[in-house]
């Protein structure tokens, strides 16, 4: 998509996108070699059978968080390119290269302005082809979220029942650890667990959550063009019509249609954690 519709390449902010997956993979690693480490350093085995077994158990956990990963870092990907098409819409003059470079930050869109070449507010409510350039985009932007959200559904799903099942086992042996005295170790242990898995989704969940934002800002951005009195009838019917494709064609990740997957799915995942917590305490 990238390479039809703005074709410059910026090798740095590729790099700079490349590095940062990298690390984020990196933290990944460091968790699953710390949980697998406090586990078999709780247990105590004599033997390093148990620890292989650990390895083993944990390895299809550890390529979910991958796979998760990816899903989030295409999630901000799609929600930079977003970032580029309300700023063209709210400020309406010339298109800053410094400034979409720092929005962009990622694969090869870095010349956007050479595309969407605007001067003035007068250039910008004339050039209809700007405009039907944005919508473009948007279609092309929607497309890319619904394969996401098809090839990602399964792993989203697999970790939300992963998040439940860890978060509600680990906290219960912490409280059943702490009320027995015996808490310094394997407390600390169960207890990153826990945290590990919340943040990781809550982390997704805030990056899918804002790329949602950041569609429905399109919509109050064109109102807001709108409300111009020196623009064209022809250009306002333009306009109308891209707001009614972004209704239309919201930017929401829903895994399978089963639930929306933002920031209200993290509330409601703490209810139900603290909800089975108190079932399996009574």
């Amino acid at each position: 998509m990238d390479k039809e519709l703005l074709p410059k390449s910026n090798i740095e902010i590729y790099r700079r996108e490349r590095i940062s997956s990298i690390i984020y993979i990196i933290i990944i690693t460091a968790c699953f070699v710390a949980s697998t480490v406090g586990l078999f350093w709780i247990h105590a085995p004599d033997t390093l059978l148990y620890f292989v077994y650990l390895v083993f158990g944990n390895i299809p956990f550890f390529v979910n968080n991958l796979q998760f990963l990816q899903f989030m870092t295409l999630v901000r990907k799609i929600n930079r390119r977003l970032k580029i098409i309300n700023y063209i819409l709210k400020n309406q003059t010339k298109v800053d290269q410094t400034v979409l470079t720092r929005i962009l930050r990622s694969n090869i869109i870095g010349n956007i302005s050479e595309n969407l070449r605007v001067t003035s507010v007068t250039d910008t409510i004339k050039h209809l082809d700007d405009i039907q350039l944005l919508q473009s985009i948007y279609i092309n932007l929607y497309r890319t979220k619904e394969t996401i959200n098809s090839t990602y559904s399964m792993s989203i799903v697999c970790q939300t029942i992963t998040v439940y099942i860890t978060s509600v086992l680990s906290l219960y042996l912490v409280i059943y650890e702490v009320s027995d005295g015996d808490w310094a170790p394997q407390s600390i242990v169960h207890f990153g667990t826990v945290s590990h898995v919340l943040l990781m989704l809550a982390w997704v969940l805030m990056n899918c959550h804002l790329a949602c934002g950041e569609a429905n800002s399109i919509i109050e951005n064109i109102h807001q063009m709108t409300t111009n009195s020196n623009i064209s009838q022809t250009v306002e019917s333009d306009l109308l019509k891209f707001k009614l494709l972004v209704k239309d064609m919201p930017i929401e990740f829903t895994p399978y249609g089963l639930f929306k997957f933002d920031m209200s799915l993290l509330c409601s995942t703490v209810g139900i954690i603290c909800t089975y917590i108190i079932i399996l305490l009574q």
